[in-house]
């Protein structure tokens, strides 16, 4: 019962932030993962993210759960109703 009422809780909204050598400003974003398991998403992003970016270039990268009630999260979800034309 604690467990699910955990899940309904949860917030899948992720911002991630990678540090790359070559930039000077890291790579940020925001997600929606449906996932309340934050190290499991974590692990998810950095295998990804190490497609991508290859070796010594790659410095770091950060994965932190956010509200959907933020106005990040608002903002980045009014740009993809903008893009898919639905608003």
């Amino acid at each position: 019962m604690l467990l699910h009422l955990l899940k309904l809780l949860a917030l899948p909204y992720y911002r991630i932030t990678i540090w790359i050598k070559s930039q000077r400003k890291p790579l940020s974003g925001i997600r929606f993962i449906d996932s309340a398991d934050i190290d499991r998403v974590q692990q998810k992003v950095e295998q990804i993210t190490a497609q991508h970016f290859y070796g010594s270039d790659l410095l770091n990268v950060e994965v932190a759960m956010i509200s959907k009630n933020c106005k990040a999260v608002k903002k980045n979800q009014m740009a993809i109703l903008a893009k898919s034309g639905n608003i």
